[in-house]
């Protein structure tokens, strides 16, 4: 109920303007955020050159990682890139959970024009407890209740939760400038808590942001250690 006060206080003191061209009640009105809607290419997510077709690892790049594909759902330069990694920065750090629907749009857009395998069940990265009390919200929790419909329009994937856990809180891997150190970061930083729910099931990740693949790469190895038949992840934006 404070919460919602404070919510209603703060859209009388400053009412929401689209981030793009200041229309007022949005934070992102419908028309800029079509306009950040465009087909990514995609490439082999680990050594980022050899074109495949959904971010899945290339031929030379195959075995390196639990984790076969990353796809990613917007590819953008300039004032656009700029401006949705502003989308990104405020959804994330000034709190802004209404940011989600139309981040969620541009995250499941193009999903079914891609090649990706239809999953059993869709995770959402974790947060460590801390995090998630301090943001209020797992960002990328509300991205993937954008995925199920767009990927299968005739099935029920489930988004589950509450399989993976963050259990060793790491510092944010925007921190982090080299692979080495974001890979070290989190090591051991997730654990699962029923390892039979993902024994042999096709699995999809969902995530903001990928710049090395090091939170995805982690999570996925959590997950194939327990049996899962595959992982794939969506990300919003390449880091």
């Amino acid at each position: 109920m404070i919460a919602r006060i404070l919510h209603i206080i703060a859209d009388f003191i400053a009412p929401k303007r689209c981030m793009c061209c200041d229309t007022y009640d949005t934070w992102l009105c419908a028309t800029c955020c079509a306009g950040l809607v465009m087909r990514a290419d995609q490439v082999c997510w680990h050594c980022k050159k050899t074109p495949t077709p959904y971010g899945n690892l290339c031929t030379y790049c195959r075995g390196a990682s639990p984790l076969r594909s990353i796809f990613v759902a917007t590819s953008h330069t300039g004032e656009q890139k700029r401006l949705l990694s502003h989308l990104i920065h405020s959804y994330k750090y000034h709190f802004i959970a209404e940011l989600s629907e139309p981040l969620g749009t541009i995250l499941s857009h193009n999903i079914s024009q891609a090649p990706l395998p239809i999953p059993d069940m869709i995770i959402p990265v974790p947060l460590h407890p801390r995090r998630l009390r301090w943001r209020g919200f797992n960002q990328s929790e509300l991205l993937a209740r954008a995925v199920p419909h767009r990927l299968a329009h005739h099935l029920s994937i489930p988004i589950k939760n509450n399989l993976l856990a963050r259990t060793r809180y790491t510092r944010p891997q925007v921190t982090a400038t080299q692979r080495t150190k974001r890979i070290n970061n989190l090591r051991n930083a997730f654990v699962l808590i029923n390892e039979k729910a993902v024994k042999r099931k096709r699995i999809l990740l969902v995530d903001d942001v990928a710049t090395t693949g090091a939170t995805l790469t982690e999570c996925a190895h959590t997950l194939k250690q327990a049996g899962a038949a595959s992982i794939d992840a969506i990300v919003l934006s390449r880091g």
